[in-house]
């Protein structure tokens, strides 16, 4: 939120309060429903989300149907967020981040929201 708030002219502080909020959030959520992911960036959850993928071919385990759908899931929404931000961002300019700050607000919110998660032989890859 405070990002939001700091004038132009002041993009180099607001590119370190991002980088560093950035780094935080690559050591605070490393898992996500058990599984190894990483939220900033798709690449490690690309591999996983693949490994998944090929496993629930090969052993029809239906757990790693579901852990390859969480991460391909994740690429899903981190794509369509750069996309609608870039594209909100070129209508309303930097005022087009409060909308982050609002769905980062719901997604504390839903991260409070604790589900159960069921075991499987599918564990045995070790990700990001």
């Amino acid at each position: 939120m405070a990002v939001c708030l700091i004038p132009q002219q002041y993009n180099a502080i607001a590119n370190a309060l991002i980088s560093f909020a950035c780094g935080m959030q690559v050591e605070a959520f490393r898992n996500l429903d058990g599984n190894p992911i990483v939220t900033t960036m798709c690449i490690g959850n690309l591999r996983s989300g693949t490994y998944y993928l090929d496993k629930f071919i090969q052993t029809k385990d239906k757990m790693c149907i579901k852990k390859a759908s969480l991460y391909f899931a994740v690429i899903l929404f981190f794509v369509i967020g750069a996309v609608v931000e870039s594209i909100l961002i070129g209508t309303f300019g930097e005022k087009a981040l409060f909308l982050s700050v609002l769905l980062l607000g719901i997604a504390f919110i839903l991260m409070l929201i604790r589900p159960t998660v069921e075991e499987s032989d599918c564990n045995d890859f070790v990700g990001d």
